[in-house]
């Protein structure tokens, strides 16, 4: 396909942001979001890229709604748009266990995700599973990707990751026993343009196999924060079925972390 066409949101900051400058997309402006429905339903654009997301877990009763619409009710709007390919970026919340190792085949158990495991997670995750299904239901062809942590250069600067691959010695709130699994943006945006290429739709598990705690990461690239002592383990999984489509999701998180550290600090 030679020069597709891409619409993508949340690009303020973190994957949306990086999207929009590798692929010269355009942006979409949630904060006036009728009228930009409205005005890009007048178009047809190869992908969709829907980034954008409200990550709060605790949401004030009277924010409810809001937070509803910003979240799943954008997506079907979204989804109105005409579009060849509808990219969903989603979360491994969507799992009801992060003890197990989680394939997409996988499907929650909605009274199971108040358990105490997933406490943290459960209004986010499950507005994730509900936007998926929107995604599954309405979009033309549709590729949703459960990301693990993402890394890149456009990451937000206040991440206790991205703080750690600086060297910022400031406070964190997390622990250096919390661990992560990392997929880099450039990952992303590869597989988002092998799956307009070879025409690949479905749900794909992005992430690496590897899993390090913080304080590894920062003996790995010579970092010395300030620890905080929360710790959040973040939810497995498996990644078998997107390593089979591409070899770039056979590195590992620490080569990732190394990779990121260079390029922040450059």
């Amino acid at each position: 396909m030679i020069n597709p066409s891409f619409l993508i949101t949340g690009t303020s900051s973190g994957l949306g942001r990086y999207l929009l400058e590798e692929l010269r997309g355009t942006p979409f402006n949630r904060k006036d979001t009728e009228n930009e429905i409205s005005s890009h339903s007048k178009d047809y654009y190869d992908a969709i890229i829907h980034c954008a997301v409200d990550a709060r877990n605790i949401i004030p009763p009277h924010e409810l709604l809001a937070y509803y619409e910003s979240n799943v009710e954008l997506t079907r709007k979204l989804t109105q748009i005409p579009h060849g390919l509808f990219v969903y970026i989603s979360s491994p919340a969507v799992y009801p266990n992060p003890l197990r190792l989680n394939k997409e085949t996988d499907i929650p158990d909605i009274p199971e995700v108040v358990s105490p495991v997933h406490h943290t997670y459960y209004l986010y995750g499950l507005f994730k599973f509900l936007s998926e299904q929107i995604v599954s239901k309405y979009a033309k062809d549709h590729l949703v990707l459960r990301c693990a942590h993402i890394l890149g250069r456009t990451s937000r600067e206040s991440s206790n990751v991205v703080r750690v691959l600086k060297d910022d010695r400031s406070q964190l709130t997390l622990s250096a026993d919390t661990t992560f699994s990392f997929v880099s943006m450039e990952q992303l945006k590869k597989f988002i343009e092998l799956a307009l290429t070879k025409n690949i739709t479905g749900i794909f598990n992005a992430g690496s196999s590897q899993y390090l705690t913080l304080g590894e990461i920062a003996r790995a690239v010579n970092s010395k924060p300030n620890f905080g002592k929360f710790v959040h383990n973040v939810h497995k999984i498996d990644t078998t079925k997107i390593r089979g489509v591409s070899a770039e999701f056979n590195k590992g998180s620490l080569e990732l972390a190394m990779e990121t550290a260079k390029e922040l600090r450059s």
